[in-house]
């Protein structure tokens, strides 16, 4: 992104602000003076273009980020993807006899830079399944919309293949195109275990992709891990976070590419999954005050537990 489109989002972001001060969100005195502009006008307008200004210029710089595709991120984020992913699949190897069979695993929302492989933030998980000694195989589906370059394909390659001579593990990595709102081509209760990172916030249809990600579960201990951002909760203290969200969410969908701030997303998954038998084995939330204005984030593990009749 250029300078010159950083620009360009200020004024669309001031001009917007403006407008919404504008339609009464603060009181004031709306009778008119001479020229036409009433004393609440004379509040508003000066506040607007104010607060515009600063705003404008940080979602700047945070979509500057996005766009330009940020591998690192702050470390409250990295760790929580790290050890979420490293539970999730921890979680959903069969507590039994060693696995005859490769451990499946879908990553949701693999992104055009395959952020989470390239920065290993599966390391964590390979070291603790390793130790366990039940996994010798290790087949790792991507899914987005896009398909990442080739060339970051095979950079995915290289760090899995690393991964599996230091731990002993042999790797099968390939991406599928698709969409997780609609049904994938895999068989129910295919994948042992899901992962996504950042991924529901721009999906169409939370509850739609989030039943599709049951389905592709297995039902007797299948984990979905998850590290989302999500809207302020009405007992959490952050009330200006929140006012930020509810005011800047029409022009993030706009300019990152559908992602919206102000959705309750751990408790879209809660309720989604709260239809099938399932346990929480993992449910945390926290601040990353150096990715604002995706700062408000929940991560989780939950299991798919079999009905016993």
């Amino acid at each position: 992104m250029t300078k010159h489109t950083g620009f360009s989002l200020s004024l669309l972001l001031l001009l917007w602000t403006c407008l919404r001060f504008a339609e009464g969100l603060l009181p004031g005195d709306t009778s008119s003076s001479k020229n036409g502009q009433t004393r609440r006008d004379l509040l508003v307008w000066p506040i607007g273009i104010g607060g515009a200004v600063v705003y404008g210029k940080m979602v700047s710089n945070a979509v500057q980020k996005i766009s330009r595709g940020e591998l690192v991120y702050p470390e409250a984020h990295e760790q929580r993807v790290s050890s979420t992913i490293a539970s999730a699949m921890v979680n959903s190897i069969p507590s039994s006899s060693k696995m005859n069979r490769p451990l499946r695993v879908l990553e949701v929302g693999i992104g055009k830079e395959c952020r989470v492989i390239r920065r290993k933030l599966y390391q964590r998980a390979y070291e603790d399944i390793s130790a366990m000694g039940k996994v010798s195989e290790l087949a790792l589906v991507g899914v987005d919309i896009k398909s990442p370059p080739q060339a970051t394909l095979d950079a995915c390659q290289d760090v899995l293949k690393k991964f599996d001579t230091k731990y002993k593990i042999s790797t099968d990595f390939k991406f599928v195109q698709g969409s997780i709102s609609n049904p994938l081509d895999f068989a129910d209760g295919f994948f042992d275990c899901i992962v996504c990172t950042l991924t529901l916030c721009s999906v169409d249809d939370q509850v739609a992709a989030l039943t599709e990600i049951r389905r592709l579960l297995r039902p007797d201990g299948g984990c979905l891990g998850y590290t989302e951002h999500t809207a302020v909760l009405p007992n959490e203290p952050y009330r200006f976070l929140e006012l930020q969200q509810q005011l800047l969410d029409p022009l993030q969908q706009a300019v990152a590419g559908n992602c919206h701030l102000h959705r309750y997303t751990d408790s879209t998954i809660a309720g989604v999954f709260g239809s099938d038998r399932s346990q929480t084995i993992k449910n945390e939330r926290f601040l990353v005050e150096g990715m604002w204005p995706v700062s408000c984030q929940s991560c989780g593990v939950i299991q798919r537990i079999q009905p016993s009749f």
